[in-house]
């Protein structure tokens, strides 16, 4: 039989584990997340340069191709560099966000903002067939709190209430 100081190493080793599992599983969602965008953007870049060997063909100007049409294509392909460059920033923010804070430090806490930051690092987790309704509480004041340790809880409910959904 295990003695209790053994049984309480045990205990958490296995906390430890846990922890080191749902952070691998959170650095992959991440990953995946990131890779959206710049697979997006890659992709685009890769449209552009041709867009542009249209306009110029062997070092001169191209008469046989359509200005106004290549012009459109060109801003629609800057939009969505823009739409994919925003949508990493917002990763990288929550991330941040989520990640910074001081476990043993009682703040200001903002909890809408902690909480669309926690779902934007759910994400790539959150099943396709879920629908999250975001209804936040527009003045919600700041709350003082032990906010890494309230973040964890957000996370935990969310991703537990994600994976209990039947599909």
């Amino acid at each position: 039989s295990l003695k209790y100081g053994e049984l309480e190493e045990k205990t958490q080793e296995l906390i430890i584990n846990e922890k080191m599992v749902a952070l691998g599983r959170l650095a992959a969602g991440i990953a995946h997340e990131i890779n959206n965008p710049l697979s997006f953007i890659s992709t685009e870049c890769s449209m552009l340069k041709e867009d542009f060997n249209k306009i110029i063909t062997n070092g001169t100007f191209n008469k046989e191709f359509n200005l106004e049409k290549t012009t459109s294509k060109v801003e629609r392909r800057f939009e969505r560099f823009s739409e994919g460059i925003m949508r990493i920033d917002k990763i990288i923010k929550s991330l941040r966000s989520f990640s910074e804070m001081d476990r043993s430090k009682f703040f200001e806490y903002d909890v809408n903002g902690s909480l669309e930051a926690i779902l934007t690092l759910l994400e790539s987790e959150i099943k396709k067939s879920t629908k999250i309704e975001k209804k936040f509480e527009q003045n919600l004041k700041k709350i003082f709190c032990y906010g890494e340790i309230i973040n964890q809880v957000f996370y935990n409910i969310l991703l537990n209430a994600n994976q209990a959904v039947i599909e």
